[in-house]
């Protein structure tokens, strides 16, 4: 059975993995082939569609990240949701530190420096994203937190309850795990220091000091909708 680990791009997702490896002992999987655990580790099949096929019809219970827009509702999901603002401007660094020197130089402890028009051109092009996969932030969290058979998790609320939110939500797509009464959920800090490059601030709010003011009225424009129905100001 495949169950859904959706979220538009640096929104917890990584998070709520180790979550689930510490409350349950579950390892999940990702459509991605550049994961540490790609789906195509369990299944024989070649394709992306018949792997997820040959998943789905696996009797144990298989949690699979993606990043994609969904196209079916069949499969249960849980999706997080993160203030946009904070999405984008991660996201942005993300893109600018992934295949670079600057991220060799990251990953060594050192903080590289970019100059601010680099920045605000790459968080420019994450606020008029039009990528076919995974949409944009508005047409990812508009497409997901209205997708029946769905459990919307905020990002706020996982950072700081993380073993309420995420055993809340197993239960209430009654998912058969048991819950490990041992458990121990790494820190933030600790998962900082062992991959720098997927965990950067894990904060409520770092785009206040981080999102250039003249950008703030185009993401409004582009994304106050969504902002709107989800709640965030």
């Amino acid at each position: 059975m495949l169950v859904w680990l959706a979220s538009y791009p640096r929104s917890g997702n990584g998070f709520a993995r180790e979550v689930l490896y510490s409350l349950y002992g579950i390892r999940t999987y990702s459509i991605y082939e550049g994961d540490r655990f790609p789906i195509s580790r369990i299944t024989k099949a070649k394709t992306l569609e018949s792997q997820l096929g040959e998943i789905h019809h696996n009797e144990k219970v298989i949690i699979v990240k993606t990043h994609q827009l969904p196209t079916e509702s069949e499969y249960p999901a849980i999706y997080i949701v993160r203030d946009g603002r904070d999405s984008m401007v991660s996201y942005a660094w993300f893109n600018i530190y992934r295949g670079s020197r600057l991220r060799w130089l990251q990953l060594f402890g050192h903080k590289p420096h970019v100059r601010k028009e680099v920045f605000s051109d790459m968080l420019k092009q994450q606020i008029l994203s039009q990528n076919e996969a995974n949409g944009n932030w508005s047409q990812n969290t508009s497409a997901w937190a209205t997708r029946p058979n769905t459990v919307v998790i905020r990002f706020e609320q996982l950072i700081q309850e993380p073993a309420n939110e995420i055993s809340n939500a197993i239960q209430e797509l009654h998912l058969p795990f048991s819950l490990n009464n041992e458990y121990k959920i790494p820190s933030f800090d600790n998962l900082q220091k062992r991959a720098p490059h997927l965990y950067r601030r894990g904060k409520i709010g770092c785009w206040k000091d981080e999102f250039p003011i003249d950008l703030q009225s185009l993401f409004w424009e582009t994304h106050g909708l969504a902002m709107r129905m989800l709640k965030y100001k």
